[in-house]
């Protein structure tokens, strides 16, 4: 499984590591710390509406990878197409969509950090490579490295993001 040990260098750079995880997945271009933070700055240059959607913008503008958006509700599908003309489709994030879109390959999605024992509750970018049982293979970037977690454990930091967090689920993976 080609993941690389690499850890996030600054607390909101999460979802720039993930989607260069991904990167490295499939064309093995490793991660340098100073394209992590050239990623995350550039997507917070973008302005403040769509956070996520302006580091899909950046990613695809440096790599030319395509990627496909889902998010759990309308209302967050709604807003981020009115923000640049982001391309997401709403779809209710669970493990069984989960499941689904492991069969086309890795994702990365954002979750409740509080589940992960990291420090307090608040979004959290993993990536998901595959399931095996009734566990998952994941990468956390917080931690830099690759970790098997359990169903219940994803469930539980999925559920907890839309509940706890009142924030709409997110997936990302790549076209190809």
């Amino acid at each position: 499984m080609n993941i690389q040990n690499y850890a996030q260098s600054t607390v909101e750079s999460c979802l720039a590591c993930c989607l260069l995880q991904l990167r490295y997945f499939y064309e093995k271009k490793k991660i340098a710390k100073k394209e992590e933070q050239q990623l995350l700055f550039d997507a917070l240059a973008l302005g403040r509406p769509d956070f996520v959607g302006n580091h899909l913008a950046i990613f695809f503008k440096k790599t030319k990878i395509k990627t496909m958006r889902y998010g759990h509700n309308k209302l967050l599908c709604d807003w981020a197409k009115k923000s640049k003309g982001n391309s997401i489709v709403q779809h209710e994030i669970d493990l069984n969509f989960i499941d689904q879109l492991l069969n086309k390959g890795p994702l990365t999605i954002v979750v409740d950090n509080h589940i992960f024992s990291h420090f307090g509750h608040y979004p959290h970018w993993i990536v998901i490579y595959q399931k095996q049982g009734n566990n998952y293979l994941i990468y956390d970037p917080w931690l830099g490295e690759k970790k098997l977690i359990s169903k219940t454990l994803l469930k539980t930091a999925i559920d907890s993001f839309l509940k706890k967090l009142w924030m709409a689920p997110q997936v990302i993976r790549f076209k190809h």
